[in-house]
């Protein structure tokens, strides 16, 4: 066996070149998603989306217009009390421009190194009770649910992995993934 000896510079060199090859991480975005109001079959979700980059100033989230049919639908038109807050110490109040009926820009803070949490919570809750395997519906016997119908989404962020709690469910319900 042949030892191998590097000295400090190169080690330092390869773990520097490591370090700008490699692509950081992307933060994941997370969903908590109540279903306790069935009878209303309002579905209240809550999205954390943390910010990319000290650059980012903004965030884009949007709603699809289609869920696997050859047709536009308009699933915005049931999305009300778009909400959204800081996730930095102060947790104020963010502004919310609709770029279209599906799209909406949230302002972040900008960056300050003594508080590296940035970007937003977002809540907002919305309707449905249309049954069928292409539609949503929340009552009070059960939830069948199409995340596309449901759930905002960061366009420029499609790869980036999610997580979706679901929470609030009625005595004797049960989680079964379709």
């Amino acid at each position: 066996m042949i030892p191998i000896c590097f000295s400090r510079r190169y080690l330092l060199f390869l773990l520097l070149a490591v370090c700008f090859f490699v692509r950081q991480a992307s933060a994941e975005i997370r969903y908590s998603v109540s279903v306790s109001q069935p009878e209303q079959h309002i579905f209240r979700v809550e999205m954390v989306v943390w910010a990319n980059s000290p650059n980012d100033t903004d965030i884009v989230v949007a709603l699809p217009a289609w869920n696997a049919l050859y047709q536009v639908r308009d699933f915005s038109s049931r999305l009300s009390d778009l909400r959204a807050l800081a996730l930095d110490v102060k947790r104020q109040q963010l502004a919310i421009r609709p770029m279209d009926k599906q799209t909406w820009r949230i302002a972040i803070p900008a960056y300050d190194p003594s508080s590296p949490t940035r970007g937003a919570d977002i809540t907002y809750s919305i309707v449905w009770d249309d049954p069928g395997p292409f539609g949503t519906q929340l009552n009070s016997h059960h939830a069948f649910i199409n995340f596309a119908e449901i759930l905002l989404y960061v366009p420029s962020r499609r790869e980036e992995e999610s997580t979706v709690v679901f929470h609030g469910f009625p005595a004797g319900w049960k989680a079964f993934p379709v």
